[in-house]
């Protein structure tokens, strides 16, 4: 099943599932769907997910709510994949427990996918800002910019169990109670032939053709000086660091960035 375009607005549910609910006997592909404004009291303030492989391509989440995963949550999910989102502004909060601003990973994930993403001003008001890891996530060629968790983890805080991988990628002013962007309890992190301060990433298992520089985006708060709001524009310029410094040998490359241009051998980071 593919879900074309629809626009979920302004939905409210007391318990779950503010804008879509998927049940265990779905496996639907979301396509340039728009979640704005959704609240759930608990699960999946934009969309509370039960089937064992999730993919949305291209699309929107931006000020969405709930307590576990503010845009999205899941639930004895194996497999998800996220292809040219925009998250921002999404928020886990309304208890001392909240996590996933963005993204909350119930039990049962184990593959995880980022390609071509943009997370801006998502936050949490305990734990992981963007995205509550479970098993093996991997980001590819995706942009964090201004996330934040009260606690710890502003993308994330790992565990037992879980890894992380992020390749071309760009992470910048993201920052949690310690100022870390990610967090590690017993977890793994490898980042490669990105651009972070490392300073705020301390646990990475392994790091190599990494950047530290201000990449230079066109106008990161926009016209309102407000972070994760829709006139966030992070774009980089033509003379930042993050242009040309990608790896091109990726086997899983996006071969066009999140505008539809496309890329080289040489693309630049982030989304």
């Amino acid at each position: 099943i593919a879900l074309h375009q629809p626009k979920y607005e302004s939905e409210s549910h007391l318990n779950s599932a503010g804008g879509l609910y998927i049940d265990d006997d779905s496996n639907p592909s979301l396509i340039n769907n728009e979640f704005r404004g959704n609240y759930a009291q608990s699960w999946g303030g934009g969309i509370f997910n039960e089937s064992s492989d999730f993919t949305i391509s291209g699309g929107l989440f931006s000020n969405n709510l709930a307590q576990y995963g503010g845009a999205i949550a899941t639930m004895n999910t194996q497999k998800t994949t996220f292809q040219n989102i925009k998250a921002f502004g999404n928020e886990a909060s309304g208890s001392s427990n909240s996590q996933g601003g963005f993204l909350y990973l119930g039990n049962g994930a184990n593959e995880n996918n980022f390609l071509n993403c943009i997370f801006s001003g998502n936050k949490s008001s305990f734990r992981n800002g963007v995205l509550s890891a479970s098993g093996a996530t991997r980001f590819v060629h995706c942009t964090f910019y201004g996330n934040s968790a009260v606690g710890s983890g502003a993308i994330s805080i790992l565990f037992s169990g879980d890894s992380m991988e992020i390749h071309n990628s760009i992470l910048w002013n993201n920052s949690d109670v310690n100022e870390y962007e990610i967090s590690v309890n017993t977890g793994n992190v490898s980042i490669n032939h990105s651009l972070l301060n490392l300073d705020k990433t301390p646990w990475l298992t392994s790091s190599s053709n990494n950047l530290n520089a201000d990449p230079m985006f066109t106008d990161p708060e926009g016209n309102d000086g407000v972070v994760g709001t829709l006139d966030d524009d992070l774009m980089i310029a033509i003379s930042s660091p993050a242009v040309d410094a990608g790896n091109g040998d990726l086997a899983d490359l996006p071969t066009n960035d999140i505008l539809g241009q496309s890329r080289d051998l040489s693309p630049d980071l982030g989304a």
